[in-house]
């Protein structure tokens, strides 16, 4: 039997009270991933908790999707009081699709970073190097998730401009995550593959300075007499108190800025825009922008348990994943890098956990091969 069997003799066994069926009885003995998984469709509990956590996707598509999958192999009517908890316990039976694959294990990121200071010396930071030092005049303080900068250079009198040779950088690699406090009081949650470089009198100077690549969410202590600004190559931002996030990864072909709270200055050396909350500008490679209004947790969902997606592009999501996991994508089909996906996704799951949401809602298929997946239609 194929899944599609399997899922329709489920549905029989339910919801039309057939008590025999050879085939499916037999494949339920087979294994006891079978038994369990039986176990759970028939569960109320679990087909309550199911229908829940269904109404956190695009159900719509996902019942779409499952039908179009079923269709050839029965035709079968049920109503509208049916058809959600059909969807719901195909939620489950999804997982029908990793059944015959390898298991591999691929954990998702976790909190660590390194400090490097302007004259080389370099701090790996973790969840095991909880400490507080003081190293060329900086005071660190690190709790294993957070790292706070105090009394910086206080001999300095911060009138010099930024030198990138005396500079404290802060970075955090692929399939990490860490959060800083700077002087002020400014925090900066920093995302897998970003790099935040800042002056070691940052506290004394005249404005707050600060560069970025990768993405990081601002929460900008105010202050309205120093302006705080942030350097992404061919753009600035600027702030006197405000949260923001900006996503600056070289590879994602345009930059955003996407304002949380307060205003926020965008300058590029062809255009200038004002942002306000629920606002967001894109910067294209030829330092164009595009202004428009967005739903602020789309893009900020990076910091908390789960992602939140809303109509992006496979290719888009895969690319964020593949940070988070320190995963490689190719694709067998690249069609299937426009194809879209709404819904959240867990962001300390088992890699297998995402594959198995995405591929509920698209006809994606994914093939797992040491850090490397192929990515093709089903």
């Amino acid at each position: 039997m194929d899944h599609s069997d399997i899922v329709r003799k489920m549905l029989d066994r339910i919801w039309e009270g057939k008590t025999t069926d050879p085939e499916l009885d037999r494949w339920i003995s087979e294994k006891p991933s079978h038994q369990k998984l039986w176990k759970e469709v028939s569960d109320p509990e679990q087909q309550t908790r199911a229908i829940n956590q269904l109404h956190r996707y695009d159900s719509k598509s996902a019942w779409n999707n499952i039908q179009q999958r079923v269709a050839h192999r029965a035709r079968w009517r049920m109503g509208v009081r049916y058809g959600s908890a059909a969807a719901a316990l195909l939620l489950i039976a999804s997982s029908l699709y990793f059944l015959s694959r390898p298991a591999q294990i691929i954990e998702p990121g976790h909190p660590q970073a390194t400090v490097l200071f302007d004259q080389g010396k370099a701090v790996h930071l973790d969840s095991k190097t909880q400490a507080t030092s003081k190293l060329q005049g900086a005071q660190l303080t690190n709790n294993g998730t957070t790292i706070v900068f105090s009394n910086i250079d206080p001999r300095e009198t911060g009138k010099q401009p930024f030198d990138p040779l005396r500079h404290i950088t802060v970075s955090v690699p692929i399939g990490g995550e860490y959060q800083v406090v700077l002087a002020d009081g400014t925090t900066v949650t920093l995302n897998s593959g970003t790099t935040l470089r800042f002056a070691r009198n940052y506290a004394q100077h005249q404005e707050r300075i600060v560069a970025l690549e990768g993405e990081a969410f601002f929460d900008v202590t105010p202050n309205p007499s120093r302006a705080f600004i942030v350097e992404c190559g061919s753009y600035t931002v600027t702030v006197k108190g405000t949260s923001f996030n900006i996503s600056n990864y070289p590879d994602d072909g345009y930059a955003h800025v996407t304002v949380a709270s307060g205003e926020v200055a965008v300058t590029s050396d062809t255009e200038q825009h004002l942002l306000h909350p629920g606002e967001q500008a894109k910067i294209f490679a030829n330092h164009s922008m595009a202004v428009a209004s967005v739903t602020i947790n789309n893009y900020t969902s990076w910091m908390d348990a789960n992602f939140r997606f809303e109509g992006m592009e496979i290719d888009a999501i895969l690319r964020k994943i593949a940070r988070w996991y320190n995963l490689t994508f190719v694709y067998e089909n690249p069609e299937v890098k426009q194809y879209h996906f709404t819904g959240y996704l867990p962001r300390y799951s088992d890699i297998s956990e995402i594959f198995r949401l995405l591929s509920l809602t698209t006809d994606v298929a994914f093939k797992i091969e040491g850090r490397t997946v192929t990515v093709s239609h089903r």
